[in-house]
């Protein structure tokens, strides 16, 4: 939540520019959306319940600046307003509209993003037990369902020219911290 609002630092953010971002679903407060949403449902929490997701979207720095795809934080307002609707269109079809309970387009980072929050709550029929749960392995469950879903995403977003990354990419992913760190160490003389 600290995250999504900027009521925390976020050293890879532009200070100046937070005001730009876009709230595009929910209170602007993450966590009290989720815990309506559970609320409002009437699902059982289990002890090791998944609450809530949260879906990172986003295409290359080219496509949202094709001009200038060096520019960090800049971008084309009209593609941004594109992408916001397709992709959250997108987000309430695969989760179901009520489940996807906040959304905020970051436009102070280098290249702008969603951070959409998912309430994971089932509503298939069960022979046994309610009918409402709280789910996520529905959607998340291995490799083969992470893989369909952005398979769905790219496939919804390719009306744009956009196509979707490597399958099987062994690329591992980078925190922040250790992005910075190898960033601002010294480098050395040879």
């Amino acid at each position: 939540s600290g995250h999504h609002n900027r009521s925390r630092p976020t050293p890879n953010a532009d200070p100046g520019r937070s005001r730009k971002n876009l709230l595009l679903l929910g209170s602007g407060d993450p966590e009290s959306d989720v815990r309506q949403r559970i609320d409002s449902s009437g699902v059982k929490v289990r002890k090791n319940g998944v609450l809530a997701v949260e879906v990172f979207m986003s295409a290359s720095p080219e496509w949202f600046r094709p001009d200038h795809p060096s520019r960090a934080g800049e971008f084309d307002p009209d593609k941004i307003e594109k992408f916001n609707k397709k992709a959250l269109e997108w987000a309430k079809d695969y989760f179901g509209p009520e489940n996807v309970v906040a959304a905020t387009c970051h436009l102070d980072e280098s290249t702008p993003h969603i951070h959409a929050v998912i309430v994971p709550i089932d509503n298939t029929p069960r022979k046994k037990g309610p009918q409402l749960r709280l789910n996520a392995r529905k959607w998340l469950g291995d490799s083969k369902k992470l893989s369909s879903m952005q398979d769905s995403f790219a496939s919804v977003m390719s009306v744009f020219g956009l196509e979707r990354g490597i399958k099987g990419s062994k690329a591992k992913h980078t925190t922040v911290r250790s992005f910075y760190g190898v960033l601002n160490s010294p480098t050395p003389v040879v």
